[in-house]
Protein backbone atom coordinates (compact mmCIF):
# COMPACT_ATOMS: atom_id res chain seq x y z
CA UNK A 1 0.00 0.00 0.00
CA UNK A 2 3.07 2.32 0.57
CA UNK A 3 3.84 1.63 -2.82
CA UNK A 4 0.47 2.93 -4.03
CA UNK A 5 0.42 6.07 -1.65
CA UNK A 6 3.82 6.97 -3.26
CA UNK A 7 2.85 6.96 -6.99
CA UNK A 8 -1.30 7.86 -6.81
CA UNK A 9 -2.95 10.77 -4.49
CA UNK A 10 -5.93 8.19 -4.23
CA UNK A 11 -6.98 4.82 -4.85
CA UNK A 12 -10.37 4.49 -5.49
CA UNK A 13 -12.84 1.14 -5.74
CA UNK A 14 -15.55 1.50 -8.02
CA UNK A 15 -18.42 -0.42 -9.24
CA UNK A 16 -22.20 0.78 -11.69
CA UNK A 17 -25.33 -0.42 -12.36
CA UNK A 18 -27.44 0.37 -15.35
CA UNK A 19 -29.82 -0.96 -18.10
CA UNK A 20 -28.47 -2.45 -20.79
CA UNK A 21 -29.80 -1.63 -24.34
CA UNK A 22 -29.99 -4.38 -26.83
CA UNK A 23 -28.25 -4.82 -30.10
CA UNK A 24 -25.38 -3.38 -27.97
CA UNK A 25 -26.75 0.27 -27.98
CA UNK A 26 -24.98 2.85 -25.35
CA UNK A 27 -25.99 1.90 -21.30
CA UNK A 28 -28.38 3.99 -19.53
CA UNK A 29 -26.54 5.00 -16.07
CA UNK A 30 -28.58 3.93 -13.04
CA UNK A 31 -25.78 4.70 -10.12
CA UNK A 32 -22.70 4.23 -9.20
CA UNK A 33 -20.63 3.70 -5.65
CA UNK A 34 -16.74 4.62 -5.21
CA UNK A 35 -14.68 3.92 -1.75
CA UNK A 36 -11.31 5.75 -1.59
CA UNK A 37 -8.52 3.72 0.15
CA UNK A 38 -6.29 6.51 1.94
CA UNK A 39 -9.25 8.23 3.47
CA UNK A 40 -12.10 5.49 3.54
CA UNK A 41 -14.14 7.91 2.11
CA UNK A 42 -17.74 6.92 0.02
CA UNK A 43 -19.12 8.51 -2.62
CA UNK A 44 -22.27 7.93 -4.99
CA UNK A 45 -24.13 8.88 -7.93
CA UNK A 46 -27.59 8.34 -8.46
CA UNK A 47 -29.60 9.38 -11.84
CA UNK A 48 -32.85 9.40 -10.37
CA UNK A 49 -34.51 9.24 -14.30
CA UNK A 50 -33.53 8.03 -17.42
CA UNK A 51 -30.65 10.17 -19.17
CA UNK A 52 -30.30 11.96 -16.00
CA UNK A 53 -26.88 13.85 -15.63
CA UNK A 54 -25.45 14.19 -12.55
CA UNK A 55 -21.41 15.68 -11.45
CA UNK A 56 -19.05 12.35 -11.17
CA UNK A 57 -17.99 12.75 -7.69
CA UNK A 58 -15.38 10.00 -8.68
CA UNK A 59 -11.82 12.15 -9.23
CA UNK A 60 -10.71 10.47 -12.56
CA UNK A 61 -7.43 12.47 -12.27
CA UNK A 62 -3.88 11.37 -13.65
CA UNK A 63 -3.12 11.11 -9.82
CA UNK A 64 -5.71 8.71 -9.04
CA UNK A 65 -5.81 4.97 -9.25
CA UNK A 66 -9.29 3.23 -10.47
CA UNK A 67 -9.61 -0.54 -9.20
CA UNK A 68 -12.64 -2.12 -11.53
CA UNK A 69 -14.25 -5.32 -11.94
CA UNK A 70 -15.07 -5.64 -15.55
CA UNK A 71 -14.08 -2.42 -16.15
CA UNK A 72 -15.26 -2.19 -19.78
CA UNK A 73 -18.90 -2.30 -17.76
CA UNK A 74 -17.88 0.44 -15.27
CA UNK A 75 -16.20 2.60 -17.97
CA UNK A 76 -18.94 2.11 -20.05
CA UNK A 77 -21.22 3.46 -17.83
CA UNK A 78 -18.27 6.78 -17.27
CA UNK A 79 -19.19 7.17 -21.22
CA UNK A 80 -22.84 7.26 -20.96
CA UNK A 81 -22.88 9.56 -18.22
CA UNK A 82 -20.96 12.13 -19.92
CA UNK A 83 -17.65 11.64 -17.24
CA UNK A 84 -14.95 10.31 -19.76
CA UNK A 85 -12.89 7.89 -18.84
CA UNK A 86 -10.21 7.82 -16.00
CA UNK A 87 -6.42 7.68 -16.46
CA UNK A 88 -5.30 4.65 -14.55
CA UNK A 89 -6.98 1.69 -14.07
CA UNK A 90 -6.64 -1.72 -12.74
CA UNK A 91 -9.18 -4.36 -13.82
CA UNK A 92 -9.59 -7.21 -11.45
Amino acid sequence: MNRLRERFKKVVVWDSEYIAHKDGEHVIPVCAVGRELFSNTTVTAVMEQPGQRVQNPIPFGADTLHILYSATADLGFALAAGWGLPYNVIDL
